[in-house]
């Protein structure tokens, strides 16, 4: 009877392994899957990433952007001609790249904000609402301000307006026999070829002697649009770098200002909705 009974033992243990690296495999796959979920952005992340930004904003030189020599090279806008400009503006492209990069975070740390603020209406009461209407404007109107006054002037130096020009022609002329169905297509297209008066005696070839054959090749190339506009916006850059600078940090400092007193105004909030005022 002992014997009879140990293959149902084994069969049992079996099962158990199995049924247990069932598990295993089951939770180890649900732990991945909740590893690959992001995570829920609140707005003390927000508010701590915005004074991340500050650190990251560039800082002006000591030099204040000016060339130490008139010798000095521009590496960034090789095809400008010389114009007058007291700028290093390998140093300003530099600043402006930076700062634009900053800005960009920023746009994309506000554009969390709506959803780290969702509370559907039921749940809140008259005060939260006025007070995320509140937080909503101020974010905003500084938002609107950093887009209309910093970013535009970053832009026409990161990226001016450039245009297709013709860098040269290069004309190649030829001789030789030309076939008559070539010599058809050129003379409908006005193509401007010299033939000769003689043709050939032999009626089975079908190509016609002709003096030369005139090749243009244009070589493009792009340039600046208005090299002149593109140096003045240098040198607007350059001379209002600093207060470009302390709008943005100003602007940064005052959201992180107001997402502080919102979240403050709404620990003062009670927990219950609009609804605990309705009898």
């Amino acid at each position: 009877m002992s014997a009879a009974t140990l293959p149902s033992k084994k069969v049992k243990k079996k099962s158990s392994t199995a049924s247990s690296t069932n598990d295993s495999t089951a939770s180890s796959t649900t732990n991945g899957n909740n590893s690959k979920k992001p995570n829920k952005v609140t707005l003390t992340d927000i508010k701590d990433r915005m004074q991340e930004l500050l650190h990251r904003i560039p800082i002006i030189p000591d030099n204040d952007f000016k060339k130490v020599s008139d010798n000095d090279n521009d590496t960034t806008n090789d095809d400008i001609p010389h114009l007058s400009c007291p700028y290093d503006k390998s140093q300003l492209y530099q600043f402006a790249s930076q700062l634009h990069a900053v800005l960009q975070d920023l746009n994309l740390l506000l554009a969390c904000t709506n959803p780290a603020t969702y509370v559907w209406v039921s749940d809140r009461s008259g005060a939260s609402d006025q007070n995320l209407a509140v937080l909503g404007n101020e974010l905003l109107t500084s938002q609107e301000q950093l887009m209309a006054r910093v970013t535009p002037r970053l832009n026409d130096v990161l990226a001016p307006v450039r245009t297709l020009i013709t860098d040269k022609t290069i004309t190649t002329k030829t001789k030789g026999p030309l076939s008559k169905e070539t010599r058809t297509k050129m003379t409908l297209s006005n193509t401007n070829t010299a033939t000769s008066v003689g043709n050939n005696d032999d009626d089975d070839d079908d190509t016609t002697m002709v003096e030369s054959v005139e090749i243009k090749h244009n070589l493009f190339r792009t340039t600046y649009e208005d090299p002149e506009y593109v140096n003045l916006c240098f040198v607007t850059l350059g001379r209002n770098a600093p207060m470009l600078r302390q709008v943005v940090v100003a602007h940064v400092s005052k959201m992180v200002t107001v997402i502080t007193d919102y979240l403050t105004a709404q620990e003062s909030q009670p927990s219950n909705g609009r609804n605990s005022f309705v009898y």
